[in-house]
């Protein structure tokens, strides 16, 4: 008797060390991701095989794809929620299946699987909306506008921003509320308002600040050197994307450690050092082939193309130039295969000028 009262004692305190691991982890899992996947980790093993702890598991599986996700581990992200997924539909947790969805559709976006994505969003926010959950219906509209934004279609994007920018600020959250000022400010980019943008940008950057939120302040100042790279500002990008790609580094923000090495080569090759764009491109690629960034591999490629173009190296711009053509297709990104089309234009014309010429 002793016994059984023994392991019904320590079966509960494993329960109640399970539940407090994955709590935490998820409270963790925005700010630091790492920390996040390992207590997940930690509550899984403790899981183990245990048929009367599904939905701890499920939980713990949500946690892990999302630190995943923050991590830039794309592929292993989609495999934890496509298997927390499959746990809480047979047991009816419609709110943990509308969570697994969210999350796995942003891990199919960056995993530039768009059609996947939207599609994923759209069944979220159905269910969000059936819940009467107000932010999760706000945080499914801003992804699904990420989606719409990466597709370069600006106006359908803007529309899923703003709505859920106002629903966000109605409830009084100001961090999801910054973001999607951020994300307002990358369409009015994307519309060549650098005026508009700018002004996002600087309000989101002093509300991340406010907020302490590292992610989002190295995020603003990112977006903040776009538009002084729009304006031939590159002493002022530089010192803006040097600053970000510090703070991403020690966040361990992999795609944002890729994006700040691209930029860094945009300028290096705006101001002629060709060779020196070429490294910060080559780093940058290596980054985005290893997380599985579909869309910032192509954009890479594209960059490293035109570079070599620059650079006399007719072949090895060509080379690139395929393969980032071919890999835009795939996946529908439509303004990287419209600047590679055109990269391509200038390098049979420029090939054809030096052949003239000889």
């Amino acid at each position: 008797m002793k016994s059984v009262e023994t392991n019904e004692i320590q079966r509960d305190a494993s329960e109640e060390r399970i539940r407090a691991l994955i709590a935490l982890a998820d409270q963790l899992r925005d700010q630091t991701p790492k920390r996040a996947l390992e207590l997940a980790s930690d509550a899984l093993n403790l899981i183990g095989e245990r048929e009367d702890s599904l939905k701890e598991k499920a939980d713990a599986l949500l946690v892990k794809g999302a630190a995943q996700l923050r991590l830039g581990s794309y592929s292993d992200a989609l495999a934890a929620l496509d298997a927390c997924l499959a746990l809480y539909e047979p047991l009816g947790d419609k709110r943990g299946v509308a969570n697994a969805l969210n999350c796995s559709g942003a891990a199919c976006f960056c995993l530039a699987d768009y059609e996947r994505a939207i599609e994923r969003y759209e069944q979220s926010l159905a269910m969000f909306e059936e819940l009467g959950d107000k932010l999760k219906v706000a945080s499914a509209l801003h992804n699904i506008g990420g989606v719409y934004f990466q597709l370069a279609d600006y106006a359908l994007s803007l529309e899923r921003y703003q709505r859920c920018l106002a629903m966000f600020e109605e409830l009084g959250d100001k961090p999801r509320a910054a973001n999607a000022l951020l994300c307002i400010g990358n369409v009015h980019l994307g519309f060549s308002d650098y005026a508009s943008a700018l002004e996002r940008y600087q309000r989101c950057l002093a509300m991340f600040e406010e907020l302490g939120d590292k992610s989002g302040v190295a995020s603003a100042h990112f977006n903040i050197g776009n538009i002084f790279i729009e304006s031939s500002d590159y002493a002022s990008a530089l010192e803006r994307y040097q600053r970000c790609l510090a703070m991403f580094e020690e966040l361990g923000h992999k795609r944002g450690v890729a994006d700040a090495h691209f930029n860094i080569g945009i300028i290096h090759q705006q101001m002629g050092d060709y060779g020196g764009a070429l490294e910060w491109y080559r780093q940058c690629l290596e980054i985005r082939q290893k997380i599985g960034d579909k869309h910032g591999v192509a954009s890479a490629m594209k960059n490293i193309g035109k570079a070599y173009l620059l650079t006399g190296q007719f072949d090895e711009a060509l080379r690139n130039l395929k393969s980032a053509l071919d890999l835009s297709q795939a996946i529908g990104a439509k303004r990287e295969q419209t600047e590679t089309y055109l990269a391509l234009g200038k390098r049979f014309a420029r090939q054809d000028a030096k052949t003239k010429r000889t």
